[in-house]
């Protein structure tokens, strides 16, 4: 009984923590590949889910800002 909640628990957390990813910036490798038609599917699926973006410090703070409002209430993830 016991492992049964805690496994309920940690579901409910990893479904609530994923649910809340910004998914606004897809990277670039993903245009590349719906290029060849048979990737359009699977690419499609990815575009699903969050994937971290790597960015510089260096980059202009504008550029940064404007991604960051495109992720509303959603974590972002770069």
């Amino acid at each position: 009984m016991q492992l049964r909640s805690i496994l309920a628990i940690a579901s409910a957390m990893a479904t609530s923590v994923a649910a809340g990813l910004c998914n606004a910036v897809q990277p670039v490798s993903y245009s590349e590949a719906t290029k060849n038609a048979a990737f359009i599917p699977a690419i499609n699926e990815l575009k699903k889910h969050a994937v971290g973006s790597w960015y510089s410090d260096r980059a202009h703070g504008d550029q940064i800002d404007a991604l960051m409002s495109q992720c509303g209430n959603d974590i972002p993830v770069i």
